[in-house]
């Protein structure tokens, strides 16, 4: 559940993130060369895209092998039944991870671009793709290893089960928290925007934290190190951080546009608009902290039933901001649209 939320708002960043990256004042007034470079960045993307989630997508399939291998050690498959079909479904993510890694090595050639900030983008862009094909093509040898140990009725499957999901859980962290980089390399320092991702990157940070400290504690008598806990605290406080400085430029860009003369009242209106988006933003982040704090204490305790039990309430809650978050995004993005009607 908390693995396809993620890919969904990997996604989204990556399809929005170029209406996102410019402040409100230069969105109206982009130079010449830079619409041309954005345009290319554009169509480049929109191909990195489609192969990057064809990546995520194989990756996500292998549940289906990891569903085989618990229903064999289960009993409620039968081990032929799940040998028969546990080779028919790697196949298939085999041919589309090398169709995937052919077109990716033909096709998508990184484009060479002037402005500065527009070559970072590419270059994490890379650095992104590889990232996920690399771990696609780990996640396929995995998902092979678990339901082979499960056929074996070998009790190392379990193991190599939770390893394999936590260390996904953490890929699509990674992964999105790449994507946030490299659009905040493109923000100005004034942007809402800037903090808003800034929150989203540290939290990820913490969330990433939380799950390795789940593989350590989930060992009898074993805890998280000191530093893993500080570090995934420091990572909460600089979200915390975010997000005051984020409402600081929202109330400071509501004031500016309002104040401003030589704007239209319906461009005032707008800004005013998309400030308040801001706002109900920074207040969806502002609880992410609180919960994703919770998840960070619950985590540095040892496995007891009541520490686990709040990992799945935090955990339930932070996909339903998550969902909340995304919403905003789209409206975010709708109101962005309607600058062209303004002009």
């Amino acid at each position: 559940m908390i693995r396809r939320r993620l890919l969904t708002r990997l996604g989204l960043v990556l399809v929005v993130a170029l209406a996102l990256t410019l402040p409100w004042r230069l969105a109206a007034q982009t130079p010449a060369d830079l619409t041309r470079e954005l345009d290319v960045l554009s169509g480049w993307v929109e191909e990195a895209q489609s192969a990057s989630l064809t990546f995520l997508d194989i990756i996500e399939q292998g549940s289906e092998i990891d569903a085989l291998a618990y229903g064999v050690l289960a009993g409620e498959i039968a081990p032929e039944r799940a040998r028969q079909t546990g080779a028919e479904t790697i196949g298939v993510m085999r041919l589309r991870f090398e169709e995937a890694a052919q077109h990716m090595d033909a096709e998508l050639e990184p484009p060479s671009l002037q402005e500065e900030k527009l070559a970072q983008t590419v270059r994490n862009s890379v650095r992104y793709l590889r990232m996920v094909r690399n771990q696609a093509e780990r996640m396929i040898e995995t998902s092979e290893s678990a339901l082979a140990a499960a056929l074996d009725d070998d009790i190392r499957a379990y193991t190599i089960l939770e390893r394999k999901n936590r260390d996904n859980a953490i890929l699509m962290i990674e992964s999105e928290n790449v994507a946030i980089g490299m659009q905040m390399a493109l923000l100005d320092k004034t942007a809402p925007q800037l903090e808003l991702f800034r929150s989203y990157y540290f939290l990820n940070e913490a969330i990433i934290a939380v799950y390795r400290m789940m593989g350590e504690t989930g060992r009898e008598e074993a805890a998280p190190s000191d530093m893993a806990l500080d570090s995934a605290n420091t990572f909460v406080g600089s979200a915390a951080t975010a997000v005051e400085n984020g409402r600081t430029l929202v109330g400071a860009q509501r004031d500016e546009a309002a104040s401003d003369s030589e704007l239209s009242e319906g461009h005032v209106k707008w800004v005013l608009g998309i400030m308040d988006n801001y706002a109900n933003s920074f207040d969806v982040e502002e609880r992410l902290v609180d919960v994703v704090s919770g998840l960070v204490d619950a985590s540095a305790q040892t496995a007891a039933a009541d520490s686990k039990q709040q990992l799945r309430e935090n955990f339930v809650e932070v996909g339903t901001l998550i969902e909340r978050r995304v919403a905003l995004t789209k409206a975010r993005v709708q109101l962005i649209g309607r600058l062209r009607k303004l002009r």
